[in-house]
Formats: structure tokens, C-alpha cells, sequence
């Protein structure tokens, strides 16, 4: 990832590690991190890369 593109994102407060929820795809990119609600442009999207939470079986 360019360092100017991770720049933006430890700015926006997408920082390694912290649980971040897809809202939307399109027209743009909308998450959730925290408290806020962050609606990204492709090359920022992009460079997120998103690790689903396991929930446990209800078995």
C-alpha cells in the first residue's frame, strides 16, 4: 500500500487491529469504527483488508 494511502487511513483512526464493520460497497464505501461512520473513496477502501468476525455456533 502507498504511504501516503496509509497515512490517510491511521488518520481517519483505521488503525491495525481495530473492529471495523462494512455498511456498504456502493456508490462508496461506508464503515463503521468505533463511534464514527466513514465513507471512503476506492484507493482509501482499497487498502483496508477485513477479517470476518467468527460468532460462535449456537449448537
Amino acid at each position: 500500500m502507498p504511504r501516503h494511502t496509509r497515512a490517510k487511513l491511521l488518520a481517519l483512526g483505521l488503525v491495525p487491529g481495530r473492529r471495523v464493520e462494512v455498511i456498504r460497497q456502493k456508490p462508496v464505501t461506508l464503515v463503521r469504527a468505533e463511534h464514527s461512520e466513514l465513507a471512503l473513496e476506492d484507493e482509501l477502501a482499497y487498502g483496508i483488508r477485513v477479517n470476518p468476525e467468527e460468532t460462535p455456533s449456537k449448537d
